[in-house]
């Protein structure tokens, strides 16, 4: 949004009034990190979902049974804001999800600037299924993220491809002698 702010794509009102939504949204957050409640009141309103020591109110709205609701009666300052509530509830729940999804997105661009060298003899490789050697063969993908894209090529094949890879590279280098 901030780009299309900058770009003229969207109103100054509309914009400067999400960008309050995104202040009171990190405050709320900051809140529920800063707070810590004891088992003891937390298990008298939550006996349904017990604890065993001090734990962050962030923490706890990690679980998926634990709804805003129930820890925002231990802040002092509530929100009233519905959206802003839902919004910090849905981002605290989803950030397990997310950050494997950023880890899976750095992995698979890893993968993308993975050059597969152009007289790379794929019938030397041995562990390849026959589908993949002929696949490999024909489409001569230019990176591991494009052979990984190829239908019908497994994990397995790909491993097999970087373990092989790596292996020309130490001989090209001089520092491994496989023949």
């Amino acid at each position: 949004m901030p780009v299309a702010y900058l770009l003229g794509l969207i109103e100054k009102g509309f914009f400067e009034k999400r960008q309050r939504v995104w202040e009171e949204k990190k405050k709320y957050k900051q809140d529920l990190q800063a707070l810590k409640v004891s088992p003891e009141k937390w298990n008298i309103r939550n006996n349904h979902n017990p604890i065993k020591k001090k734990t962050q109110l962030f923490e706890l709205l990690k679980r998926p049974e634990v709804t805003i609701d129930d820890v925002e009666d231990f802040l002092e300052d509530k929100s009233s804001k519905r959206e802003v509530k839902k919004g910090v509830e849905a981002d605290i729940k989803y950030s397990g999800f997310v950050q494997k999804e950023k880890i899976e997105n750095a992995r698979y661009q890893k993968m993308e600037d993975s050059i597969i060298p152009d007289d790379v003899n794929y019938e030397k490789i041995k562990g390849l299924l026959n589908d993949t050697l002929v696949k490999f063969n024909t489409l001569k993908p230019r990176s591991l993220g494009q052979a990984l894209r190829i239908p019908g090529v497994t994990p397995a094949d790909i491993s097999v491809l970087m373990v092989y890879l790596s292996k020309l590279k130490h001989v090209s280098r001089g520092t491994v002698d496989y023949e």
